[in-house]
């Protein structure tokens, strides 16, 4: 499990103070995974911000490498976050001409 890089958040339950409770999907294993964090000031704002942010994007939040101890990596990396949203690819145009409708009598 340490090598997985990133997990969908389906849940999380902070305990200021205590711990981070996470309920992680991971791609490839069919039982989610519960997981408890120690606590982070930090990582808790990290979690709320991406929690926030994908209410208006509604991707979801992903957390990066669950299983690796976040107090020794890097304190500006972010552990949560919530990816853009993918834009709609554009549909290519079949003919260089337009269309005419023109009205049948």
């Amino acid at each position: 499990m340490r090598s997985v890089t990133e997990a969908h958040v389906l849940g999380a339950s902070p305990r200021e103070g205590k711990a981070i409770f996470v309920w992680l999907q991971i791609d490839g294993v069919t039982e989610p995974r519960a997981y408890k964090m120690p606590w982070s000031q930090e990582l808790a704002q990290q979690l709320q911000d991406a929690t926030e942010q994908s209410r208006d994007t509604q991707t979801g939040v992903r957390m990066r490498s669950p299983f690796r101890n976040q107090a020794q990596d890097d304190e500006q990396r972010l552990a949560f976050y919530s990816p853009p949203r993918r834009s709609l690819a554009l549909k290519e145009a079949t003919g260089s001409e337009p269309l005419v409708f023109e009205e049948s009598r």
